[in-house]
């Protein structure tokens, strides 16, 4: 599994996905997906600004007290490690994705590491079909 989308027209659900899937793998829960991974990276697409890059929304969000980790080192680690890595964006859409984040998205970058969207149909289709091939769907009604 490298790209996944997850949409439905109860966000409610897939914004539940988007934290159980973190809590499950931090536990360690076999049934997990991404259970396999060393590293999930679970970000907020609601947070992220429009020209930022993924390693600094990961920095941002997750990691924004550690000094000693800076975007180089997240940089890094997801050029070096890719098959260990998991990242999942919740609730992204046209207005929380600039450019370099839909890189990420579309492949263009990191195209070995792991990438999980939950969305609305509307953006799943966008994806689907500006990366045709390049997602797995699960609609949740």
């Amino acid at each position: 599994m490298r790209r996944l989308v997850v949409s439905g027209s109860n966000t409610a659900k897939s914004a539940t996905l988007g934290r159980v899937l973190p809590l499950d793998w931090a536990t360690q829960n076999g049934a997990c997906a991404l259970s396999e991974k060393q590293f999930l990276f679970a970000l907020s697409a609601n947070d992220m600004k429009p020209n930022q890059t993924i390693e600094n929304a990961i920095k941002n969000q997750l990691l924004p007290d550690l000094d000693e980790v800076d975007e180089a080192l997240i940089r890094q680690l997801l050029n070096k490690m890719p098959d260990e890595i998991a990242i999942l964006i919740d609730g992204a859409n046209e207005s929380n994705c600039g450019e370099n984040i839909m890189d990420v998205l579309t492949g263009r970058t990191l195209q070995k590491v792991t990438v999980m969207v939950t969305t609305k149909p509307r953006f799943a289709k966008r994806l689907h079909l500006i990366t045709p091939g390049g997602y797995d769907r699960i609609y949740m009604d």
